[in-house]
């Protein structure tokens, strides 16, 4: 099975590329699943929701504990899905353990430190497989924003747009991290998604997109 995820700052376009490939393998004959973390409905994921309501203070947690938070809902949700699904061919991820050691770093502040106590948990501890490539959507904060605000309630949140999303510093910090990892992690490659001040069309950043992807799986 390859596995692909898909990562970047809230409001790059992360869902609508993930099933535009999808569509696109499935034309080419392999069996594709999509997951998408937090699975707010899980026992796991509906604790990390309620901590992004920005109505809710008293779920300010330290990072290793957020961290596990995610860490186990991937856990869980890997176990279910194998048991469920042992044919696909590949598994395309809507955030993974890169999203963790970003988000986790920065709440922390300990980029050194960290980051290589996240991949441990989850890659060591829980062994979660390490994806075949990363895929990270960069676009600046303003763009992004722009997108957020255009998603509608969310499901997890009394409001359209929770409080990682609209935090200009969290996110513009999130982004330079991200193409930090895009550097040194061997598997993973920054997709410029804008040129200027635009976005890129949709069509154009899925030609990107196609591109990497075709590195590590034939479309023969």
């Amino acid at each position: 099975m390859k596995i692909i995820s898909f990562e970047g700052i809230d409001g790059t376009g992360k869902t609508t590329q993930i099933n535009l490939l999808k569509d696109f393998l499935i034309k080419h004959n392999y069996k594709v699943n999509v997951r998408s973390y937090p699975v707010y409905e899980s026992f796991f994921g509906k604790e990390i929701g309620i901590h992004l309501s920005s109505k809710d203070i008293k779920h300010n947690i330290d990072a290793r504990s957020m961290a596990l938070w995610y860490a186990m809902d991937r856990w869980k949700d890997r176990k279910d899905f194998i048991a469920t699904n042992p044919d696909t061919d590949i598994l395309l991820l809507n955030r993974y353990t890169l999203s963790n050691m970003v988000y986790q770093v920065i709440r922390a502040g300990e980029p050194d430190n960290l980051a290589g106590w996240v991949e441990e948990l989850e890659h060591g501890v829980l062994e979660l497989p390490r994806p075949d490539l990363y895929l990270i959507f960069d676009l600046p904060f303003e763009l992004a924003l722009i997108n957020n605000e255009g998603k509608g309630k969310r499901d997890y949140i009394d409001g359209e747009v929770d409080k990682y999303e609209k935090d200009i510093k969290l996110q513009t910090t999130a982004r330079k991290l991200y193409r930090e990892f895009g550097q040194t992690q061997k598997n993973a490659v920054v997709i410029d998604c804008y040129e200027k001040d635009q976005m890129l069309p949709i069509e154009k950043i899925a030609d990107k997109v196609k591109k990497e992807v075709s590195k590590i799986i034939s479309f023969d």
